[in-house]
């Protein structure tokens, strides 16, 4: 259903881009080798194995490779801190690649910070060697420090690297977003900060997704993928004081933005739940348009699980049933 949404809004609604709560970074460069890769390596090299790594999904990535050589092809993009399939190139080597040209010693110290990363393989392994190599907080300014650099010296990366439109920049971001990640891994190591860690990542995506529309595609129309939670317009976790990435963009974009939830019916639902109602309507699917609910003075008709959701999104679909997706390359 979503695949079939996506090319409906780049075929009639004239959107261009494609935004996956995945790695800026990965999504960038797999972006960039469409040509040279498969549907089903630009998706081992970007994702999540156990998300969005499915049979349902390749269909889009057909998609997206099928008009990569149109004059209007479908641009993959993403927005996550972190890291978040197999990586076309290690971030170690990435950064190397970039400022060896300018600063040789520089790229080799950035070389061995982003060494770190690529040989932890738990978040307790990571701390650990942060901690006993440069430190916690010196890893952040290091890393904040790199995005500093790269973007004064972008004139002169540009030159060394001009095969990429947009790679410099993309580097910058991405410097950026690695420091948020480590200040978001020291939260989440502690569950007494489980909302600073929470706001970390929500507030350093809704950064991203802005450089994305102002600095990278900023004559496109974008499409976002990303968790009901994520882009909720009210933060689930409201009551703690935290907000989440769809606060901030609803801030930022205003009617620029329009967010649509995705639910679901389970037998279990209270009679009176808002999946149940729908549920109720014997349909398999809905479009409910909550954009207008809630915005006149007398609300006192709507019910009150419709203002609730028209709080959080501009509209929801309802699926009355949804199946266990098929993971690529599982047989089970």
């Amino acid at each position: 259903m979503k695949v079939r949404l996506i090319q409906y809004l780049h075929q009639e609604l004239g959107y261009e881009v494609i935004a996956f709560e995945s790695s800026l970074l990965d999504c960038y460069l797999a972006n960039s080798m469409i040509p040279d890769l498969s549907p089903t390596e630009i998706m081992e090299h970007i994702f999540f194995s156990d998300i969005w790594h499915t049979e349902e999904v390749l269909p889009l990535f057909e998609y997206i490779k099928d008009t990569s050589s149109s004059h209007s092809p479908l641009i993959l993009t993403g927005f996550d801190i972190f890291s978040s399939g197999e990586g076309l190139e290690d971030g170690s080597i990435f950064f190397f690649s970039l400022l060896e040209g300018l600063d040789d010693h520089y790229a080799s110290e950035i070389k061995t910070l982003e060494e770190i990363f690529e040989s932890s393989s738990s978040l307790e392994e990571f701390l650990n060697k942060i901690n006993t190599t440069i430190g916690f907080h010196e890893s952040i300014q290091a890393y904040d420090e790199l995005a500093s650099y790269i973007a004064q010296n972008q004139q002169a990366l540009r030159q060394e690297n001009p095969a990429i439109p947009g790679l410099v920049e993309v580097a910058d971001q991405f410097a950026w977003s690695r420091a948020r990640s480590i200040e978001m891994i020291d939260n989440r190591a502690s569950f007494d900060d489980w909302g600073d860690s929470l706001k970390d990542r929500d507030t350093a995506m809704a950064v991203n997704i802005q450089f994305l529309a102002d600095e990278l595609y900023p004559d496109k129309k974008i499409i976002v993928w990303a968790h009901n939670g994520h882009i909720a317009e009210k933060s689930w976790w409201s009551g703690s004081g935290v907000d989440n990435m769809g606060t901030y963009l609803d801030r930022y974009f205003s009617d620029d933005l329009f967010t649509i939830g995705l639910i679901g019916h389970r037998s279990a639902d209270s009679y009176w739940s808002l999946e149940n109602q729908l549920h109720l309507y014997g349909k398999p699917y809905l479009f409910v348009d909550l954009s207008s609910m809630g915005k006149s003075n007398d609300s006192s008709t709507t019910p009150t699980q419709i203002l609730t959701a028209s709080k959080e999104y501009d509209a929801l679909i309802f699926l009355d049933k949804i199946t266990s997706h098929h993971v690529l390359g599982n047989d089970g």
